[in-house]
């Protein structure tokens, strides 16, 4: 069966449209500041894009406490860390608060972050890598 004008538009169109999908957040865990003015939200987020061209990935936002992450990826200036999923066997990222504005990531030695900020949004932020 040949294929006309009209279903090459179709299909054009839904390639299109599946590949312009937002990220969506699979997993999010929040953990507050000692003072509950800040929080660090740990997250896994499937880049949408799918065909393909998807990762998975997980990321630190830091922000205060009524504030959710609006924007994802390790160009999101919420985002202190990030990393592709895929990179690693299996994700050992985890957070916790050592004081109101000092915070501590922990990951695998596997894990090759694409960011690590030092700090952000005054919160100073100490990277714990175990083998």
């Amino acid at each position: 069966m040949p294929f006309t004008r009209q279903t090459l538009s179709v299909f054009f169109i839904a390639l299109v449209a599946g590949c312009s999908a937002s990220p969506k957040v699979e997993s999010s865990r929040t953990f507050e500041s000692p003072n509950a003015e800040l929080v660090a939200t740990l997250e896994s987020v499937d880049n949408g894009l799918g065909f393909g061209l998807g990762a998975l990935y997980e990321e630190v936002h830091i922000g205060k406490r009524n504030e959710l992450p609006s924007t994802h990826g390790e160009k999101s200036p919420s985002v202190a860390f990030y990393i592709q999923a895929a990179e690693h066997p299996a994700t050992s990222v985890s957070v916790r608060w050592l004081g109101n504005n000092e915070l501590e990531i922990s990951h695998h030695s596997s894990i090759k972050p694409g960011k690590a900020v030092s700090a952000l949004a005054g919160v100073s932020i100490k990277y714990r890598v175990a083998s």
